[in-house]
């Protein structure tokens, strides 16, 4: 008795390693910036967004350091407009 083996899974597989291929090959979009474009701020933001251990702690500081800007804003005569 002879087993025939169908080309077919092979072909599935081809076509799915040529897909990946392309797929890591694209370029990213042209919406997204680059580490280095980035503000310390703004890198401190999406650590504070994910669910990495500490990062409520990160949020928590960014919201302090905004509260303390706006209080000094508020109180320095210089930035006051007349």
């Amino acid at each position: 008795m002879v087993i025939r083996q169908s080309s077919m899974p092979i072909a599935a597989i081809w076509v799915l390693i040529a897909a990946v291929a392309m797929t890591a090959c694209a370029a990213p979009p042209a919406n997204t910036r680059s580490r280095e474009d980035m503000t310390q701020r703004e890198r401190d933001s999406i650590v504070g967004a994910s669910v990495l251990p500490g990062a409520r702690g990160v949020s928590s500081a960014l919201k302090a350091a905004d509260i303390s800007g706006a209080r000094n804003a508020a109180v320095d005569p210089a930035s006051q407009d007349n």
